[in-house]
């Protein structure tokens, strides 16, 4: 089964087995698998080759196997869910929009970047580890977005648009890039879920853009962190608050 582009669209009613076939999705080209708003499963591999990916549709997608291929992933609306470790692949963006969900499990990711969109409260479920070798970037607009996943990697976190929130409920991220609060909220229950910064990767800095942010403790023990707050310009706003 090979990808060029266009849309394969699983129609009213369908419930079978769609990963018994070898995959290729060719470099260079987009293509959109639309489940219909059923929910489907892949025994076999995603597939290989570097071509973009999106996911579309209400339904449960469920991936049961590791893929090789290399391109961009984009789940957009209904629930994505891995059986297996990279099973959309390793590198690229990976892209969750629209409030759509990523149920990752025990599994663990590795990608480019991680990426938010678009609106709805989107939730990255599970106990593995995304690792993101570029970091995080949260650029939903006027939702929560919730990280139970932990976050690893050599990037960091930026958390982008007014009236959007991210909420970083894993105390065992590892990421070691630094953090970047632009506007909106930035909200964790843990010290642990800032990460293990690298030297020169301390800062969490607000305002980049000149803007209001807010950075919000909701756990209920006194913890530390090498973490450095920063206020970056001087135009912008920060709200600084604890609520159990």
């Amino acid at each position: 089964l090979n990808f060029a582009g266009g849309t394969l669209l699983l129609g009213s009613g369908f419930t079978g087995d769609i990963g018994g076939r070898t995959v290729n999705y060719l470099a260079g080209t987009s293509s959109t698998i639309n489940d219909g708003g059923n929910n489907t499963t892949w025994t076999g591999s995603l597939g290989s080759g570097g071509g973009d990916l999106t996911i579309l549709g209400a339904g449960n997608m469920t991936l049961s196997a590791a893929a090789t291929r290399t391109g961009d992933t984009t789940v957009n609306e209904g629930t994505l869910t891995l059986g297996a470790s990279d099973a959309i692949g390793v590198g690229g963006t990976l892209t969750v929009d629209n409030g759509a969900t990523l149920a990752i499990g025990a599994n663990n990711l590795s990608v480019e970047s991680l990426v938010t969109t678009g609106t709805g409260n989107s939730t990255i479920t599970g106990s593995g580890t995304i690792t993101a070798s570029e970091g995080f970037v949260f650029t939903h607009t006027a939702n929560t977005v919730t990280v139970n996943a932990a976050l690893a990697g050599a990037g960091g976190v930026f958390v982008g648009p007014a009236n959007s929130s991210v909420y970083l409920n894993n105390g065992n991220n590892t990421f070691t890039g630094a953090i970047l609060v632009d506007r909106g909220a930035l909200r964790f229950n843990t010290f642990g879920a800032l990460g293990n910064p690298s030297a020169g990767n301390e800062d969490i800095r607000f305002a980049v853009g000149g803007n209001d942010a807010t950075f919000r403790f909701t756990g209920n023990t006194d913890q530390s962190s090498t973490r450095n707050l920063v206020m970056n310009g001087t135009t912008g706003g920060l709200v600084h608050d604890e609520v159990a």
